[in-house]
């Protein structure tokens, strides 16, 4: 595949704001090809990068929307975007943080992102993963062994990370959303209205819920803050393996969007083998053209939460021993074939290449 990006846009200052696929092929000299593969799963001879717009069949705009917004460079991005279009060319461009940037309808673009309302957006934004390391190269640094989870006839729910009832924090979530969206608004801020709701209130409440039920066990952390508040080094690595160690021990992980409207542990999940229960708040999950959702997750509805341990028990009830730990090797396998970074990309770029396919054959 042929891909063109000006490099005269990188900012090596604002590396996080790179657009993914580009992240393994701008590195520092004397980075080899064997350590991309072991870093990204992308090889040097995976891609193509062409010096000329004429020549790719896919054009990158080489940092987030963010970026450019934030640091007032707008018209760097909206000139490459008409170049690419008067070649009839698509670019690819990406949201991050956990609310996206506002942005025009514009004909040849496609946004990937992982934030985001489904049913309040076009079709060319598109949902994509939140990539990570393979967690059991974590774990395996962390002397943690990894097993697939054993059947039990009781589910086990695993959590830990940010939950508080507190009634305070609470009205305090809600109130800076509120000056958020009203900031949105009025249109003295670039950033997208989200909906009124507190996620480690919601979350809390979630939880306790399944652990009050006698049917079920649960092994729940509770945290009071972003990774236990984690500063140090040791810190973040204690907090780690705490989290770790967690999703191990368990077989089902209650996945509820954060601050922004997705999962991150929804991945951490799959990619360890186990069974995220996902609560869906109109989520943009990836690839939903290809991968049945809820074939590989307990689906929940944000108005269903209220029976949440209902739809857990009615689906642990509904595994055999054997349809129970193959459903937890599929995920692993989803996870490894289908959401890692070089494996998602590859798919976007073999449908782009149809599509044009298609698009060529009618234009005969």
């Amino acid at each position: 595949m042929k891909l063109y990006y000006p490099q005269d846009h990188y900012n090596a200052a604002h590396r996080g704001e790179v657009f993914p696929l580009l992240k393994p092929f701008l590195k520092a000299e004397g980075f080899t090809d064997a350590e991309r593969i072991k870093l990204y799963g992308v090889s040097q001879q995976d891609y193509t990068f062409v010096n000329s717009i004429q020549e790719a069949e896919v054009v990158i705009l080489p940092m987030s929307w963010n970026y450019y917004i934030e640091f007032k460079k707008m018209d760097m991005a909206m000139a490459l975007i008409n170049k690419a279009k008067e070649h009839d060319k698509m670019v690819w461009t990406v949201n991050l943080y956990d609310i996206g940037v506002k942005l025009k309808g514009l004909e040849n673009i496609k946004v990937f992102r992982t934030s985001g309302f489904r049913s309040k957006l076009p079709n060319w934004h598109i949902g994509r993963p939140v990539f990570i390391g393979d967690p059991l190269f974590r774990l395996n640094r962390l002397q943690i062994p990894f097993s697939y989870p054993k059947f039990r006839i009781r589910p086990l729910i695993g959590f830990c990370g940010l939950a508080s009832g507190s009634k305070y924090k609470r009205h305090m979530d809600l109130l800076k959303i509120m000056t958020k969206n009203f900031l949105s608004m009025i249109d003295l801020s670039h950033y997208e209205r989200d909906t009124l709701l507190s996620a480690a209130y919601e979350r809390f409440g979630m939880l306790k819920q399944l652990e009050l039920n006698k049917e079920i066990d649960t092994v729940f952390i509770y945290r009071n803050n972003y990774r236990a508040g984690a500063r140090t080094h040791e810190d973040r690595e204690a907090s780690s393996r705490d989290f770790f160690k967690n999703i191990i021990a368990s077989q089902y992980i209650l996945c509820m969007r954060g601050a922004g409207n997705f999962s991150a542990r929804l991945y951490e999940t799959l990619a360890m083998g186990r069974i995220p229960i996902y609560v869906n708040t109109d989520g943009l999950l990836p690839l939903q053209d290809a991968i049945d959702w809820k074939q590989h997750v307990v689906w929940v509805e944000y108005k269903d939460k209220d029976s949440l341990y209902e739809k857990v028990l009615e689906f642990h009830k509904s595994l055999t021993e054997e349809d129970f730990l193959q459903l937890c090797r599929a995920n692993r396998q989803l996870w490894e074939s289908k959401l890692k970074m070089a494996s998602f990309f590859k798919y976007h770029l073999a449908k782009h290449k149809n599509e044009d396919n298609i698009i060529d054959r009618a234009k005969g």
